[in-house]
């Protein structure tokens, strides 16, 4: 550990580690220095002069965002020093006199920090009488976000963001002077990934998402945590809810997942400006060939009684039913939908539409996520875009290689991250494994593109998940992994998934090939192991997934399938796997608007949405995430698990009440993962993963 600093601010002796700035030492302990261009995670720009403080022996007084701290230092803020608080005043009204005063119609009026510090540390008045500077307002940077020039205070937040943390450098100062503002280049757009964080870190009201604008007030909404269902990063969200809907997606810090940031896939999955789908509110049975409202009774009865109907027929053999869940499907929805299926119907046919590679966590691959890339030194992606399928990754990735770790892309060099890599080798799904395979035997000889893993000791290999099903890329991976394990080194390696809970589908037992826990289902002492927690025999046959499921369900070979939140007709079907859909003898659809799978469906049950229910998501490091409703579900909607519930009871399954209500006692009892998260905590949020 290295020694630390010991100094004084105003009358207070504290001590920091070296390197710390004044603003954050003095912040340790509660004393409140005024900023606005200052933000933890950015390179300090010093160019709002507000943080200024008094240094003993210093004879100008120097910006406290932009000075680190050293031994014996005598700092003075406002507190303890006149001349700091005149001067604070005094830039406080110079940052005012171009600025509109239109608090009550600005989006930021009741969360601006300009307000607040205006109130806390300016001069109560102000001495411009000349007319303020106009601009045309508001002006569209990019798809999402809009900016109402008048109001920015060049603080440079957005700009030092768009450059340092996405990469993307879209928008910067234009002119000089009073004229100067925020733009970007001729003929571009601010068409980030990252661009709504931009709006979230503007100290003032000159950034605003244009989804939002004008929608509510700070005091109108409630701020509720929740977690973002957008992909297999799992970030943690505040939803802003008013009247029971859910109006903005804010970022909420966990530095083991998201770094405080958001892509704007989850940040503008709400959008209150456009109109959505009507909802589903009641259940709908096909009687004479159109889908005919009905009570939920009548509806949940069709659909039990057709399905104990086609598993009970003589001569039907195991597997004549399958399901299909989409990818923000919860753990507890997934776990309780295959039960019920393995149970009740004896199938394995089981079809999880978000991806995963269970095959690869069978096989000793563990998760990969953030932490591991903040621990690595050395990051090697194998076929995999984080900036398309992970974007948070993607963020981790760049701030890793900005703090010094190497990277090394292997495969689609074209990708954004092979920019900034050490080492870049391009090669298609054909030579894949011929790569790894060269890369794995120069390794030891430090040669050729081996060689870029010599100086490494911690390293991280990140495989893409379309490559993950190519057996032979997957065992040269395995050689490469053994290759630089050697002479110390430390290697963590897995799977990128792109899908929203993927990992969860696998480690719940919703694949074909395997029970909870990554037990396989041809493994008797693995599927006894289930058994006796659900005291009722499975069936060995391994199951169907994806098209074989559509594919046997057009032979005949499946007559019912249950889908749960997914929309397997929306895809680009072959002829044969849509033939297959409509050959059904009973297609159950549940969600909460009518999708392309449901308009052919024998019966639609109207389902809450994921902003509507409660449960949890495991993310791409098998970080598993409890969330609460934040809003209630229209009337007459039910949630997928008490949905499930009243088809298990209608179905005999052998199920205590309780396990519906909350079965995460269950699970646990099945899942380490899960128990990790869970144990003697159930209903509270956790989180699990290796801490990096």
């Amino acid at each position: 550990m290295p020694d630390m600093v010991t100094l004084t601010i105003d009358g207070r002796e504290i001590v920091v580690p070296p390197g710390t700035k004044i603003i954050e030492a003095a912040g340790s302990v509660g004393i409140e220095i005024p900023r606005f261009c200052y933000h933890p995670k950015l390179t300090p720009v010093a160019v709002c002069r507000c943080c200024l403080v008094e240094v003993e022996k210093v004879p100008k007084l120097i910006p406290a965002c932009a000075t680190p701290v050293s031994a014996g230092m005598v700092v003075r803020t406002r507190a303890t020093s006149e001349k700091v608080r005149k001067a604070q005043q005094g830039m406080i009204e110079f940052l005012l006199i171009n600025h509109p005063l239109d608090c009550p119609v600005c989006d930021k009026g009741g969360e601006c920090p300009l307000q607040d510090q205006t109130l806390a540390y300016g001069p109560g008045g102000t001495r411009f009488s000349e007319k303020k500077h106009h601009f045309k307002k508001p002006v569209s940077l990019g798809p999402h976000v809009l900016i109402d020039r008048e109001r920015c205070i060049l603080c440079l937040r957005c700009v030092q963001f768009q450059r340092e943390i996405a990469r993307h450098p879209q928008i910067s100062v234009t002119y000089r002077g009073r004229d100067s503002f925020i733009d970007t280049a001729p003929g571009r757009t601010l068409d980030s990934n990252f661009s709504g964080n931009t709006v979230e870190i503007c100290p003032v009201g000159a950034l605003t998402g244009k989804h939002y604008r004008f929608r509510a007030r700070p005091w109108e909404y409630e701020r509720k945590p929740s977690v973002c269902p957008e992909c297999a990063c799992g970030c943690n969200v505040y939803t802003h809810v008013r009247n029971g809907e859910v109006l903005r997606i804010a970022s909420r810090e966990n530095p083991l997942v998201d770094d405080g940031w958001l892509c704007d896939r989850g940040r503008f999955s709400v959008r209150p400006d456009e109109p959505a789908p009507p909802r589903l509110t009641t259940p709908l049975v096909r009687i004479n060939g159109k889908l005919m409202p009905v009570s939920w009774d009548g509806a949940l009865e069709f659909a039990a009684s057709a399905f104990r109907e086609i598993a009970q027929a003589p001569g039907r053999p195991e597997g004549v039913v399958g399901a299909v869940a989409g990818p923000a499907a919860t753990n507890e929805e997934l776990y309780l939908l295959a039960r019920i299926l393995r149970t009740s119907y004896s199938s394995n046919n089981l079809s999880f539409d978000g991806g995963g590679s269970a095959a690869l966590r069978a096989a000793g691959f563990a998760p990969v996520g953030a932490p591991d890339i903040a621990w690595a030194d050395t990051i090697l992606l194998i076929a995999s875009d984080p900036s398309r399928d992970l974007p948070i990754l993607d963020l981790r990735i760049k701030k890793a290689v900005r703090n010094g770790a190497r990277l090394a892309v292997l495969g689609d060099t074209s990708i954004e991250l092979a920019s900034l890599a050490a080492a870049a080798i391009q090669a298609g799904s054909a030579d894949l494994s011929r790569a790894v395979e060269e890369i794995a035997k120069n390794v030891p000889a430090q040669t050729g593109p081996g060689a870029f893993f010599s100086a490494g000791r911690r390293i991280v290999v990140a495989l893409g998940e379309e490559a993950s099903r190519d057996k032979t890329a997957v065992s040269e991976v395995g050689k490469l992994i053994a290759a630089l394990s050697k002479d110390g080194r430390e290697v963590r390696a897995g799977v990128f998934v792109g899908g929203t809970n993927a990992a969860g589908a696998i480690e719940m037992g919703f694949h074909p090939d395997y029970l909870p826990g990554l037990r396989q289902i041809d493994d008797v002492k693995a599927r006894a192991q289930v058994e006796a927690v659900w005291s009722a025999g499975i069936a060995a046959k391994t199951g169907l997934a994806g098209s074989s499921l559509l594919r046997a369900a057009a032979s005949g070979e499946v007559k019912g399938l249950y889908v749960m939140g997914a929309d397997p007709a929306a895809r680009n079907l072959t002829p044969e796997e849509r033939e297959g859909l409509g050959k059904l003898d009973c297609l159950v659809v549940t969600t909460d608007r009518m999708t392309k799978t449901a308009e052919s469906a024998h019966v639609v049950l109207p389902a809450a949405a994921f902003w509507e229910k409660a449960g949890s998501l495991t993310n791409v490091a098998s970080r598993v995430q409890r969330f609460e409703a934040v809003v209630p579900p229209p009337a007459g909607v039910m949630s997928d698990v008490e949905i499930l519930a009243v088809l298990a009871k209608a179905g005999c399954l052998p199920l205590p009440k309780e396990s519906f209500a909350d079965p995460a006692d269950e699970i646990a009892r099945l899942s380490e993962p899960y128990a990790r998260s869970f144990s003697g905590r159930k209903g509270s949020p956790a989180m699990s993963g290796r801490e990096g």
